[in-house]
């Protein structure tokens, strides 16, 4: 990485490493909790303040993301900074413990939400043209012989 001359210290809020990843190079943010959520001594991760808008937006909660506002969600990283402008709190100044809780939903499956909705098809395509429109909750020929089995 290049030389930057402002570094930002930066708090991993959950009890795992969280990683960034900024002009290619990878870096790890160890985390400033242990599983029962306290603080851990000695642990100061500094990263240059360019790579601060990517180490908040590859680390989001999910599930506090905002449907409106992208832009507006809860990250497992904190930011500590000296030049905090007093008037405004963002979300990314919480430092606080956040616990990760293992099923908490990751992914959505677009097929099983959308299925009953009538206006959505799946298009089955082969080469240059189109083979069969079918409704989503359909099963493809394929879906049914390894059902059969």
């Amino acid at each position: 990485m290049g030389v930057f001359q402002e570094m930002v210290e930066v708090v991993n809020r959950t009890s795992e490493p969280c990683t960034l990843r900024y002009d290619g190079q990878d870096m790890v943010i160890p985390p400033n909790y242990d599983k029962e959520g306290n603080p851990i001594e000695g642990v100061c991760t500094k990263i240059p303040r360019q790579c601060v808008p990517f180490a908040l937006s590859q680390n989001p909660v999910m599930g506090t993301e905002d449907a409106l506002d992208p832009s507006s969600f809860e990250s497992k990283v904190g930011i500590i900074d000296p030049k905090k402008n007093p008037k405004k709190n963002h979300s990314w100044y919480d430092c606080s413990f956040r616990p990760i809780d293992k099923t908490e939903l990751t992914r959505v499956n677009v097929r099983k939400m959308l299925e009953d909705d009538p206006q959505v098809a799946d298009v089955v395509v082969r080469g240059r043209k189109i083979d069969d429109v079918r409704p989503i909750g359909d099963k493809m020929a394929f879906d049914v012989r390894e059902g059969d089995r």
